[in-house]
């Protein structure tokens, strides 16, 4: 891979930027729903249901919650150690940067807003008067996370060389096929390991030396 060649680095967020329980988990700890979720998620892994049905349905079991009532939860996500050097070092070397998560924007865009990229993909939790509706909008499936790739790829012109995707999950092996270069930080399951270039295990700093390695003036 040409050091001259990569233009889009794209980044998974939860378990890759940040620590601690995912957009959903969390959300279903704060509003007491953990035992109806596994039972949703058992349904989807399974094959008995959609991952639009899941979503659709796990969001339904917030219907009239409060969204401020997660507030003290939230601190059991914190940004992986290095993550906002990383992307000012990255926006300096004018490489952009994406996040693509299939978690939840009231959790997602509170821990990406500081890294500020180029772009964000997350799913849209509808709420009124700071209220859950009950409904999401789904723009990131769990395993279609390639295809968002893809289009970013079109629009910036960009060929699979030129992209390189970072996740620590079997939700990112979707990008892991489009992108040139597959960064597997931090796995938290087996499956993502075959289909990823290089395993990086610890924070940002560690990412960095991989990184430079593939990016000029980085």
């Amino acid at each position: 891979m040409s050091l001259n060649r990569i233009k889009l680095v794209v980044f998974d967020c939860d378990g890759t930027l940040t620590t601690g329980p995912s957009s959903w988990q969390l959300l279903h700890e704060a509003f007491g729903t953990l035992r109806q979720a596994e039972i949703n998620a058992e349904l989807y892994k399974s094959g008995k249901i959609s991952y639009y049905e899941w979503a659709k349905r796990d969001v339904e079991l917030w219907r009239g919650k409060k969204l401020d009532k997660a507030e003290p939860y939230l601190k059991k996500i914190k940004l992986v150690e290095g993550s906002e050097w990383l992307f000012q070092k990255l926006s300096s070397a004018g490489i952009k940067t994406v996040v693509i998560s299939a978690g939840l924007d009231p959790v997602v865009q509170r821990f990406v807003k500081p890294l500020n990229p180029y772009n964000v993909f997350c799913n849209r939790l509808l709420t009124k008067d700071g209220v859950i509706l009950g409904s999401v909008e789904l723009h990131v499936d769990y395993k279609k996370k390639g295809e968002i790739v893809r289009l970013i790829m079109d629009k910036m012109d960009l060929c699979d060389e030129q992209v390189i995707a970072i996740g620590d999950s079997e939700a990112d092996v979707s990008m892991f096929h489009v992108a040139g270069m597959c960064i597997a930080f931090n796995p938290s399951d087996a499956y993502i390991l075959p289909h990823a270039k290089v395993v990086v295990r610890g924070n940002m700093f560690h990412l960095y030396k991989i990184l430079k390695r593939n990016i000029k003036n980085l």
